[in-house]
């Protein structure tokens, strides 16, 4: 009998050895929102993208799988041309901070770029392929709010001058006009590779022309794509742009702001990349720090404060919307 309870007993053993090995890790459920699993390496991977805490990233984490979920329910799916546009865009912009043409960047360093290393194309295209899906889902509930505009007071116009003067210091800056050859057909959809090609090699026969002394405004009228600048006087000239105003950061990456503070007056001879498409500069003239005149600050005030009460607006129906799909949907907290 002992001798058949041993036998038993290493039968137990040696099967829990092999249908469970010691080198195997089972991941650790942190989440699960309706069919949607959320693991612990997916927060702590998030965590450290995103420089952010542990907790902070659960609950981002947890918010974005509910949306993805309603979005699936209550949106139409991202066409593939949409998704396809989004990565373009996308290395398009690494391209970009990475004094690169996009033609020379390759899948893997740009995925290593976005710490996709262990990961494939196909993964990074179903994570966009999500994102867009979140933000059509958002865009949709938000606009049916109709949120009423917003029209700040001169008293509120006043106090923020007051507490943000820095903001209302004219910076150092500059006075330009450009040269854009778009990534964008006339239908807003993203050129074929063929004529992306195309655009490369005509941005250099411009610059060159240039360079060989062709007048700016008549290399205007020929190439660009801005038909706002392309109908100022004279045409090409963009405006005066302040080399450290957030608005200017958002625009320009870091590469062409630091040509623009280095670059005298005139063509700057190289054509810069971006997401959007390829520019040709010239600086008409450089721009002395100076403090804005009280009518110039109090419209920049006005254009600061309605963007904070939008953005303001727009995450309290955000949240308002999850915590009504949280009542929606199972959500299991491990």
């Amino acid at each position: 009998m002992k001798r058949i309870n041993i036998l038993v007993l290493i039968f137990i053993v040696l099967t829990n050895l092999l249908l469970f090995p010691k080198n195997i890790i089972i991941p650790k459920k942190i989440a699960k929102i309706g069919n949607e699993i959320i693991l612990k390496n997916d927060v702590n991977k998030y965590a450290k993208l995103n420089e952010v805490s542990y907790n902070v990233a659960k609950k981002k984490l947890i918010e974005q799988a509910i949306l993805y979920l309603s979005a699936k329910m209550y949106i139409e799916e991202p066409t593939e041309e949409s998704i396809n546009n989004q990565i373009k865009k996308d290395k398009a912009y690494y391209a970009n901070i990475s004094s690169k043409l996009v033609k020379y960047v390759s899948d893997e360093e740009f995925l290593a770029n976005l710490h996709y290393n262990s990961l494939s194309m196909k993964s990074y295209k179903n994570d966009v392929k999500k994102t867009l899906w979140i933000k059509k889902f958002l865009h949709k509930t938000i606009n049916q709010e109709k949120l009423k505009p917003y029209y700040p007071s001169d008293k509120e116009i006043n106090l923020f001058i007051k507490n943000s003067p820095k903001l209302f210091e004219e910076k150092k800056g500059v006075i330009l006009s450009m040269i854009y050859f778009s990534f964008y057909n006339e239908e807003a959809n993203y050129k074929q590779e063929e004529d992306i090609q195309k655009l490369y090699k005509m941005s250099q026969i411009c610059l060159k022309e240039l360079t060989d002394g062709e007048k700016f405004e008549d290399m205007v009228r020929k190439y660009s794509d801005d038909l706002i600048s392309l109908n100022n006087n004279p045409e090409g000239r963009i405006g005066s742009i302040a080399l450290d105003d957030p608005r200017t950061l958002e625009k320009f990456s870091k590469e062409i702001l630091d040509e623009f503070k280095k670059a005298k007056i005139g063509i700057i001879k190289k054509v810069f990349e971006t997401k959007n498409g390829l520019y040709i500069f010239k600086i008409n003239e450089k721009i002395k720090p100076k403090k804005l005149s009280d009518d110039a600050a109090r419209i920049k005030a006005n254009g600061y404060l309605q963007k904070i009460h939008k953005e303001n607006l727009e995450k309290k129906v955000k949240d308002q919307l999850i915590n009504e799909l949280k009542e929606k949907i199972d959500i299991i907290i491990y």
